[in-house]
């Protein structure tokens, strides 16, 4: 129950992130996200890439230490051979299992400044949104930071692209994770057989009423499946929806954080217990700790809901 009250915070509290416009502007990184050749041609000299807040970074060489703030970050590093590098994380990663051996530096939202200082790290992976002012304290500390994490399915490759060139992983890996996603973006695509309306909830009750909008990764990835989101049209990427709303658009589907309820849950919460999908247990659950983070695991995540909701 405590971890299910944590993962809720945490969900509401990038939810808030998202409605007060937290961080700057999401810019696609730009310029040479790679190597830099040197005069002779024969290895790289530096590696230059501009990040999701648009900040220009340069290494001397390939990083040997690394340390990354969110546990989307630390997949990526893992899935394109940079584990060996890593030694700090956020308390949240925990994916591989391998990753929970490593120095923990705080958690998402408030990661121990002094602690990554004192690793010495060559590079930092950070979150684009709740720790913006967090890479600007490092940054005036020494310390480089790359804002790295995607908040939407359009920069989930060029995140992969990013923090693979900044990370220092062989293109080989950089292209073979790329191909991965492209063909699990078709994959989602090919179970479609028409369209159903849906709502996604990541929170309910009492702690409101809370759903994925436009530009979210999961309104991204799930409407590829022929789902069309009845909060499609609103302003942001994490709104709170009305329940009267809700009751009145009668989804057809409902995909629920396996964090936040059990279908005895919903049948029996105000507003919920009337919808048709809960009556008729057209509820499907989500891993809500995968589907929170923008990786490989997510659009693997995205495919098993996508097979259930077209099975015959």
């Amino acid at each position: 129950m405590k971890r299910k009250v944590l993962i809720l915070l945490l969900t509401l509290a990038l939810a808030v992130c998202a409605l007060a416009g937290c961080g700057q502007a999401q810019q696609s990184p730009s310029g040479s996200a790679g190597p830099t050749a040197s005069a002779s041609g024969t290895q790289p000299a530096s590696i230059a890439a501009t990040d999701f807040l648009g900040n220009s970074l340069t290494l001397e060489r390939a990083p040997q230490k690394i340390v990354s703030l969110t546990a989307s970050n630390t997949e990526m590093l893992c899935a394109l051979g940079l584990e060996d590098k890593l030694i700090g994380v956020d308390a949240y990663s925990d994916y591989p299992e391998s990753v929970k051996d490593l120095t923990i530096v705080g958690d998402y939202v408030a990661p121990d400044i002094e602690k990554i200082i004192s690793l010495q790290p060559d590079i930092v992976f950070a979150s684009n949104t709740l720790q913006a002012e967090l890479i600007d304290q490092l940054k005036n500390a020494g310390i480089t930071v790359a804002a790295s994490e995607p908040t939407s399915y359009a920069q989930l490759i060029e995140s992969i692209q990013l923090i693979g060139a900044l990370g220092g992983a062989e293109q080989a890996k950089i292209e073979e994770l790329s191909a991965r996603i492209n063909q699990l973006e078709s994959q989602i695509k090919a179970q479609a057989k028409g369209e159903k309306s849906a709502y996604y909830i990541l929170s309910y009750g009492e702690y409101g009423d809370w759903s994925a909008g436009p530009g979210s990764f999961i309104y991204d990835v799930l409407s590829m499946a022929g789902l069309k989101f009845i909060t499609q049209g609103m302003d942001y990427s994490f709104p709170m929806f009305a329940i009267e709303d809700l009751a009145a658009a009668d989804p057809e589907i409902i995909i629920c954080d396996s964090n936040i309820a059990v279908i005895d849950d919903l049948a029996a919460a105000t507003g919920y217990s009337e919808l048709t999908a809960v009556k008729e247990k057209s509820v499907i659950f989500a891993d809500g700790n995968i589907m929170s983070r923008p990786t490989v695991r997510m659009m693997e995540e995205a495919l098993r809901i996508a097979k259930l909701i077209w099975e015959e």
